[in-house]
């Protein structure tokens, strides 16, 4: 059945709001869309197991809103609807790789509250981001409401969409997600930090998750680092302690190069036999973080990413980079940028892969960008030595088009 609530709010948004505007003077309405067209090439996603031959497959998305805004009042009200297709993959499809058409995002918004369907970028999007890199976005069904003094500083609770492939028919799941953001505690130029608390509840996991964020940025360097606390229940069983730190340091290098270390530090589990639960949950994962090809994710890892990006012109940038990636702790196993199981601990080698990637991105215009990847990933000794070690590659070049 069609998501009522999403129905009945693109409904007004289409016809009320419209009419309203054209008898009030501070009243605009404003249209846009992000088109993009990726042609993605895999050999080897999971290191050799599963469906590993190498396959092209080419994704489509189509997004396109509408938005209403009083300026006098604040008072915004925003639709946004979807379509994403995929053509030549073949095995199973994941459930964010097509749907036939459904609504995004459909809110109204003054400047205390958010109401309806949203997507929520919160902080740095480490553990909730927009999922650019699959073919459809996360939103949620939610209301989230704006404290005080920044507009950044926020109250939430809301569920994420499941996404279904067939037309309007995406409705929120079980899972509960909550959380208080307050931006730029404590600030004293040039840094900042920012607290958060997030409550997580899929009804197999119960989890507290308390974050802060410190910025440092001036012309010669950017700091931008998270440190998580992560406790709870899982499986109703275990007790959750579980912690976790990222952090990106850039620097200019000369004239046209920016140098980038991206350091990670997330635990895993020290005693599957005993009664606590260590590996870190990193809830909605921004599974593209090390790279679009998403083969290592944050759950018990430790990365070093050392990168160079060479900034040719205003439009055009080529970055390249290095990525190693270890377990954190040998009883616990590999994750995908999913989040979900790549390995289970077989062996007590703590190295996990290697991996070497290039990405270039070019702004034709304010219109178009071209932008491609190509990453090459070896098995490091913990892979090699379970069954099924073959080195992964990954190729794509996407166009995108928005207005």
């Amino acid at each position: 059945m069609p998501n009522k609530f999403a129905l009945t709010l693109s409904t007004i948004l289409f016809i009320a709001l419209p009419s309203f505007a054209q008898t009030e003077s501070t009243v605009s309405i404003t249209t846009g869309g992000y088109f993009r067209w990726s042609e993605e090439w895999f050999t080897n996603p999971n290191f050799g197991r599963g469906t590993n031959e190498s396959q092209g497959y080419f994704l489509q998305r189509y997004l396109a809103h509408v938005e209403v805004k009083d300026t006098e009042t604040n008072i915004r009200g925003y639709l946004q609807a979807k379509y994403s297709e995929i053509a030549n993959k073949f095995g199973n499809l994941n459930s964010t790789d097509r749907d036939d058409g459904d609504i995004h995002q459909a809110f109204f918004e003054n400047k205390y509250l958010r109401a309806g369907r949203q997507e929520i970028p919160v902080g740095s999007t480490l553990l909730v981001g927009v999922r650019e890199g699959p073919n459809s976005r996360l939103s949620f069904d939610a209301i989230k409401g704006f404290l005080p003094g920044s507009k950044n500083s926020e109250i939430f609770l809301g569920h994420p969409v499941e996404i279904t492939p067939s037309f309007v028919d995406n409705r929120p799941a079980d899972t509960l997600l909550g959380y208080v953001y307050f931006n730029s505690v404590l600030k004293a130029d040039p840094s900042s930090a920012d607290f958060y608390l997030m409550y997580y509840d899929d009804f197999t996991s119960l989890l507290y998750t308390l974050g802060t964020r410190w910025v440092y940025k001036t012309e010669f360097i950017s700091i931008d680092t998270d440190f998580l606390l992560q406790s709870g229940r899982y499986e109703d069983e275990l007790n959750v302690w579980a912690y976790g730190l990222a952090s990106r340091v850039k620097m200019p290098v000369l004239n046209s190069f920016d140098a980038t270390l991206l350091l990670s530090y997330f635990s895993g589990d020290k005693d599957p036999n005993d009664s606590e639960y260590n590996t870190f949950n990193a809830l909605f994962p921004r599974g593209q973080y090390y790279g679009w090809s998403g083969e290592i994710g944050h759950p018990n890892v430790i990365a070093l990413v050392p990168a160079i990006t060479w900034h040719i012109s205003d439009a055009l940038s080529w970055t390249n980079n290095f990525a190693f990636y270890w377990r954190e702790n040998t009883h616990d196993g590999v994750y995908r940028g999913s989040g979900s199981l790549l390995r289970t601990a077989t062996n007590e080698e703590r190295f996990t892969a290697t991996q070497v990637n290039s990405s270039a991105e070019w702004k034709l215009n304010k219109l178009f960008s071209i932008y491609y990847e190509y990453s090459y990933t070896a098995a490091g000794a913990f892979i090699k030595e379970s069954t099924n070690s073959d080195d992964s590659q990954y190729f794509a070049l996407r166009t995108a088009l928005r207005y």
